[in-house]
């Protein structure tokens, strides 16, 4: 009875969270004034940020306390993935000659294990991303596998996202004369192949500064029209969708619509967080946090800092964390709402979604979890079952509409996140 009391008040409080429209961001106190650039969360209380000069950041009290870890190097950082508690992949700011480290036991020793500079999750496996190819590890970063992307000596990448662990986008622009322009990669096999966005898509020769999707074919491009080489104050944002291949002679390509959904993005953007095709985040390098509920129609400054702002950690699909320059962090305080927060667990991932017969779950030590359990949208208790080990849930019987699934694990530790059932 206990435990279902816990399911039923874990539920509807998720769900409170989730329908708040406005974000409180506190400051937090770093410890450094070193520049932050990447920031990764395994959970809303364990996570790290990394930043110039070998920074490595560690909190485990949801940024209450930053713990300076690392020393391996004194080169500038560009990211970082929390793969499980004391484990950690960190990339160099360098996408011709940056080296990625791996810890396992929280920053006390590093060993140099792949080449990248931007590094991502897609399910389970783990990316770098370099200035010549994608490379991949199936065993948390200990062996790397290259892929067979193409990326061509003028291509400029440097960010890499999976909105789905089948689904993954390379994002880069290729220079010209005075110019620059997207030229990004896909891959819908798990990132082990990838062919370029055909580029005439997009509508028009601006250089692609940030780029987040929201599921597999859904996704925003903040744009920048370049003036010669340097970046101009004419910004926009770009929605794309309905990706499909396109394997004619001269394309070989993903094509895809496009539509310029503003015209003018009030600043340079470094990074975006979209929780779902209407509500998202934007940091400016003009210090400013933006944030939209119009699908990137309108933008409102959301926080207002002194320095830019250069990353965004999202935590339950809701954007959690900001790292910026001088040692900036921000935390949304939607992420503290829920009380007992659960100590670091493993992070799971849902897909399809939105699903129509079957959901599959994935994550690390998923042989350690009890029980599982779904609430509707109204907070209701559906469905909860023992775990079976079978990382495939029937969703076929359930009406359309939104449901959040937690995950319960031996020592207690919960995990939750939400899924929607189409028709």
């Amino acid at each position: 009875m206990k435990n279902i009391y816990r399911l039923i008040q874990a539920c509807s409080l998720f769900i409170v969270s989730f329908s708040t429209l406005s974000a409180q961001w506190i400051p937090l106190n770093s410890g450094t004034t070193q520049t932050l650039t990447g920031i990764h969360m395994l959970n809303a209380d364990y996570g790290a940020a990394v930043g110039n000069n070998g920074i490595v950041l560690l909190t485990a009290d949801s940024g209450e306390n930053w713990t300076q870890i690392g020393n391996i190097t004194l080169t500038d950082l560009r990211s970082v993935l929390v793969l499980g508690i004391d484990t950690l992949l960190i990339a160099e700011n360098d996408f011709y000659i940056g080296k990625v480290y791996l810890t396992r036991d929280g920053g006390q020793q590093w060993e140099e294990v792949a080449n990248g500079a931007a590094l991502a999750l897609g399910g389970q496996r783990a990316f770098a991303l370099n200035a010549q190819y994608v490379s991949y590890s199936d065993n948390d970063g200990i062996n790397w596998t290259p892929t067979n992307i193409s990326i061509g000596g003028t291509t400029v990448p440097d960010q890499m996202h999976f909105p789905t662990p089948q689904t993954g986008y390379v994002f880069a622009n290729i220079g010209g004369f005075a110019t620059y322009s997207n030229y990004s990669f896909r891959s819908a096999d798990s990132g082990l192949s990838w062919q370029p966005l055909f580029p005439f898509d997009f509508p028009n020769a601006g250089a692609y500064t940030a780029a987040y999707f929201v599921n597999a074919d859904i996704g925003y491009f903040f744009m920048n029209q370049f003036l010669g080489f340097t970046p101009s104050p004419y910004n926009q944002l770009v929605k794309t969708s309905g990706y499909y291949y396109d394997n004619s002679d001269g394309v070989n390509s993903w094509r895809f619509n496009a539509e310029v959904v503003n015209e003018h993005v009030p600043a340079y953007i470094n990074d975006a967080f979209f929780e779902d095709d209407v509500r998202g985040y934007a940091a400016g390098d003009n210090g400013a946090l933006y944030v939209t509920a119009d699908g990137g129609a309108s933008w409102e400054p959301d926080h207002l800092a002194n320095t830019p702002l250069n990353a965004i950690a999202g935590v339950d699909n809701r954007a959690a964390f900001v790292v910026g320059n001088n040692g900036a962090i921000l935390r949304n305080s939607l992420i503290t709402d829920i009380p007992n927060s659960p100590s670091p667990s493993p992070s799971l991932s849902l897909y399809p979604n939105p699903a129509s017969g079957h959901l599959t779950i994935e994550g690390r030590e998923m042989e350690k979890i009890s029980q599982l359990s779904i609430c509707n949208a109204a907070g209701s208790i559906i469905r909860k079952w023992t775990w079976d080990a079978s990382n495939v849930i029937d969703v076929s019987s359930l009406p359309s509409g939104l449901y959040y699934l937690t995950v319960w694990y031996d020592q207690g530790d919960q995990w939750q996140g939400k899924f929607v059932v189409a028709d």
